[in-house]
């Protein structure tokens, strides 16, 4: 990534950022003087020590009841594509798969060319609060944004963790790099608006941690004051972002225009924001001296906030460990490999295409999943299956209650079962491309078999422990213990200890310093200078993948213990 254009804007970029006094006041009198109107009993509090919490948080001071407007932005404030000075040289994006990339990179370059005009920006009052730095983990390792050796130790301490496989499988590096080089510096040059990597990179970090997707005509944008609100989960958060998304995608009307009609106002709140011609913060629920928390999002990992925002919660309950296909293909050929008894199976499927397996793992899992019975140690994925095997291999994944996804414990079921259903002399690839409804139907049924023991089990969580940081145990359901066991048991246990051993082989994986116990990685963190505030963030984040995968170890070695009890009960 090359600079261009002269020194002095990129100086007056910089300046922007380093200004000292009332930035919190210079934005309330910007809010105020583009109409941003804040309810009464809220208020801003700014945080700009450099090794803290960078930027600002909304906080309550008196009791606010549910579904109240905390704040209504003018569209017209909304800093966007469509908005911004250089709007009509800012070129669509082709060639990208993903849309939410492509809308990021750019609103990126939107927002670049009005913090490079600093006080000539019609947002001046909300640029200049803006953060100076953004600690995306995305950018940890990269010299062009952070060559600090905080950064440097950081990228170590993210190695095979959930953080690192976020950044590398998505290819958002060379995304951006190519967007850069073809795209923003082209269009800035032709305009003799000077630019430099890590002014642009700054751009895009800003954009990843705060934009907000509006209406059909802005989309994705920064929404000042708005923004401010920091992030929770659906369940811990109090407000919610909303917009009349069906404006016309040509002008933004918001009424009837030349472009076509626009669907009538559904509710009140529509018919208030369509006459104001704006967007609102609503209080989801009475948030009484407290700081106000909005959801980024559904099913925000801390990876992903690492990696997307610069920051990670104390506790997150969505926190899961993925594997890719292929990783887990390569950790069970490793584990049969060391045994004496799987050499057959190891010979058959490690020639195994992978693709091919991957869609008889979903045609399987699936009917699983519809046949009615309930195995609380599993659980369905909520990620959408592609084209891609590495897209689908995110099905692949353990929670923070130490459950399985259907797919990942059908992948091991079918890595053991699948060789004894092959023909002698038959290719395993031409077995699954040419598998039959009846071909799946068995081997759906086989794994049953061998999941059958489990529908005796049960997770049960331990009360009186506090949601963020609750256990759970391993019981039996008795329930059920009136039925036949008909399971291959030997199997169901050569299983149990295959999963296990999976997840010892990930845990062998994770950070600096794979083998040394959580409790010494502390102390190193602890030991830290002050300003290794990323390099503690990922070690933070290092130690509870460890803690998840050791919680699941403890998990499964008991569901293997248990299954043992009941196999003996029927025996």
């Amino acid at each position: 990534m090359r600079s261009s254009g002269s020194k002095s804007s990129s100086e007056s970029y910089f300046v922007l950022h380093q200004q000292d006094g009332d930035r919190l006041g210079i934005l309330l009198d910007w809010a105020c003087a583009n109409d941003i109107a804040i309810h009464p009993g809220i208020h801003l509090e700014a945080y700009f020590e450099p090794d803290t919490r960078p930027g600002i948080a909304v906080f309550s001071h008196d009791d606010i009841p549910s579904d109240t407007t905390l704040m209504t932005i003018p569209r017209s404030a909304l800093l966007s594509v469509r908005s911004c000075t250089i709007a009509q040289h800012i070129p669509p994006i082709s060639g990208l798969d993903d849309d939410e990339m492509s809308a990021k990179l750019s609103l990126a370059l939107a927002l670049f060319s009005e913090l490079v005009r600093g006080r000539d920006s019609r947002w001046f009052g909300y640029l200049q609060a803006l953060p100076k730095t953004v600690p995306l983990a995305l950018f940890w390792g990269t010299r062009d944004v952070f060559p600090d050796d905080d950064s440097r130790e950081a990228s170590e301490w993210i190695v095979g963790t959930e953080v690192e496989k976020e950044v590398r499988s998505r290819y958002y590096l060379d995304q951006i790099a190519t967007y850069y080089e073809t795209v923003a510096s082209p269009v800035l040059s032709k305009l003799e608006i000077p630019v430099t990597p890590e002014y642009f990179l700054h751009a895009y970090a800003l954009v990843s941690s705060r934009a907000l997707r509006a209406d059909a005509y802005h989309g994705l944008c920064m929404v000042p004051i708005a923004d401010a609100f920091n992030h929770a989960s659906v369940m811990n958060s109090h407000a919610r972002f909303e917009v009349i998304s069906h404006v016309c995608p040509t002008c933004g009307s918001q009424n009837d225009c030349s472009h076509g009609s626009r669907r009538p106002p559904e509710s009140q709140l529509s018919a208030y924001l369509q006459k104001n011609d704006a967007c609102a913060v609503i209080g989801a629920f009475e948030a009484n001296s407290q700081e106000i928390l909005m959801c980024y999002g559904l099913a925000k990992s801390n990876a992903s906030l690492l990696v997307h925002h610069g920051f990670a919660l104390e506790f997150n309950e969505d926190n899961t460990i993925s594997w890719d296909a292929s990783e887990l293909k390569d950790d069970l050929l490793a584990i049969q490999a060391s045994g004496q008894k799987r050499d057959a199976t190891n010979t058959i499927m490690s020639g195994i295409s992978l693709d091919s397996f991957l869609r008889l793992v979903e045609a399987t899992s699936d009917r699983l999943e519809h046949s009615g019975y309930d195995y609380s140690v599993l659980y369905k994925g909520n990620f959408l299956c592609s084209d891609d095997h590495r897209r689908r291999g995110s099905k692949l994944r353990i929670d923070s209650s130490g459950r399985m996804t259907t797919h990942m414990w059908m992948f091991v079921n079918l890595w053991l079962v699948l060789p004894g259903y092959i023909t002698s002399g038959v290719d395993i690839n031409d077995a699954i491309k040419n598998r039959t409804k009846s071909f799946i139907d068995t081997l759906t049924m086989a794994c049953r078999n061998i999941m059958e023991i489990l529908l005796r089990i049960s997770l049960v969580k331990k009360p009186d422990l506090d949601s963020s940081t609750a256990s759970w145990e391993v019981a039996i359901n008795y329930e059920t213990m009136g039925n036949d066991v008909e399971a291959e048991r030997e199997l169901t246990f050569q299983m149990l200890r295959i999963v296990n051993e999976v997840f010892a082989r990930r845990l062998s994986r994770i950070g600096k310093y794979p083998d040394m116990s959580s409790d010494d990685i502390w102390r190193i963190c602890a030991n830290l200078p002050h300003n290794r505030h990323k390099a503690r963030m990922a070690i933070a984040e290092a130690i509870s993948e460890r803690d998840l995968i050791e919680r699941c170890l403890s998990t499964w070695q008991a569901i293997e213990d248990v299954a043992r009890k009941i196999a003996h009960i029927h025996a």
